[in-house]
């Protein structure tokens, strides 16, 4: 490995909060046959029916207070 390449072990899409969205975004739009104008509003619904508190949760889970504490991993 080039010694300025670092590798980060332990660290996957599932790790970075815009990913977390992203994948919430799918699950709620997947599977489903709509017109691109019907698939924009599915993603504004997604978006408006949603608290910031709620996109935070999904974001970033360990912030949510109803986990644990240790929950988090510091990698």
């Amino acid at each position: 490995m080039h010694p300025l390449v670092r590798h980060r072990r332990g660290r996957g899409q599932h790790d970075n909060p815009v990913e977390r969205i992203w994948a919430a975004l799918n699950n709620h739009i997947a599977n489903t046959a709509v017109t691109w104008l019907g698939r924009r509003r599915q993603i504004h619904t997604f978006f408006r029916t949603r608290s910031p508190d709620q996109l935070l949760a999904t974001a970033a889970p360990w912030t949510s207070p109803w986990l644990p504490p240790g929950y988090e991993q510091n990698l």
